[in-house]
């Protein structure tokens, strides 16, 4: 496999003890080292974030004032010295293999702007507790993001630097899904989004209600903005409780094996649900477009349909 230098980008505000641990597990790559450069953007942050990023050598250190992740990737991006660019987040444990598996997958297909890597959610027990589960339901679902909506989550995600500097660098005014915006402009350029299964990060799901209910509240936000900036609107959610089918996913759903845990999901997803719909509810929106259609070879368990 040709061995083309990569930079590694991770924007990240605080969160030093897991920024650590992410920097460990790139020191521990088996992509040659010589052929990777780390870039950590520090946007912000209040704990001491230099002093880890000093224990690793390759590891470039660097500030961003304005607030946001797109900010903080846009400013590694002018560091940058690699012809190949690959994006993590600071909570994120990449495998020792995902630089290798993300730029086999790159080389492998020239047509394609964007490589989105699998991102696989862990808990803090044997397995999730029913917090965890519906974080781990409902974001980062990378194979539909790449194969539906065309676009990979920033957590794990590889381009190159001609892609960049032909469809530009990540809108500064989302605070969040940059991702999104960004990626979809690179497909409308014309060039394919592709899913690599093997280039692996390891995600902790979120382990409180209130953690859960600002993330959705803030992708619904950051939503709003960016049909503003699109000149669109969300369409239509309704708050009454979901779908029969959704409470059919849920009795046979065997992470869920008790009667308890099942009913604490049905109203952890529904409080999920009606934080979205509320958000949503603050704008003026348009009828719900007709819906999308996932390729077969996509399987996902959708416990909003």
């Amino acid at each position: 496999m040709e061995t083309p230098f990569v930079s590694v980008i991770i924007p990240v505000q605080n969160d030093r003890t897991r920024l650590q641990t992410c920097l460990q597990a790139l020191y521990y790559q088996t992509y040659p080292y010589h052929c990777y450069e780390v870039i950590v953007v520090d946007n912000n942050s209040t704990e001491d974030i230099p002093s880890i990023v000093q224990q690793f050598a390759n590891v470039q250190y660097t500030t961003e004032a304005k607030p946001g992740n797109n900010a903080a990737r846009n400013r590694g991006l002018s560091l940058a010295r690699g012809e190949c660019i690959a994006f993590t987040d600071a909570d994120c444990i990449p495998d020792r293999e995902w630089l290798a598996e993300g730029m086999r997958s790159l080389l492998a297909n020239p047509d394609a702007g964007i490589i989105g890597g699998a991102i696989q959610f862990f808990c803090q027990g044997n397995r999730p507790t029913p917090v965890e589960y519906a974080d781990s339901v409902c974001y980062l679902q990378q194979a539909v993001y790449v194969q539906r909506d065309r676009y990979a989550a920033g957590a794990n995600l590889f381009t190159r630097r001609s892609v960049i500097q032909q469809v530009g660098r990540f809108e500064e005014r989302l605070l969040n899904l940059g991702d999104k915006e960004w990626g979809q402009r690179v497909a409308a350029a014309g060039f394919e989004v592709r899913y690599a299964e093997g280039a692996i990060v390891h995600h902790p799901a979120r382990v409180t209600l209130s953690a859960l209910l600002a993330k959705a509240r803030r992708q619904t936000q950051a939503q709003i903005t960016l049909g503003d900036l699109r000149g669109e609107r969300l369409p239509t959610v309704s708050f009454l409780p979901m779908g029969w089918q959704f409470f059919c996913n849920v009795a046979r759903d065997e992470q869920l094996p008790t009667l308890k845990e099942k009913l604490l999901f049905v109203w952890i997803m529904h409080r999920v649900k009606w934080t979205i719909v509320w958000e949503r509810s603050q704008t003026t929106t348009l009828p719900s477009p007709a819906p999308k259609t996932l390729p077969k070879s996509v399987e996902v368990r959708s416990y909003w349909q």
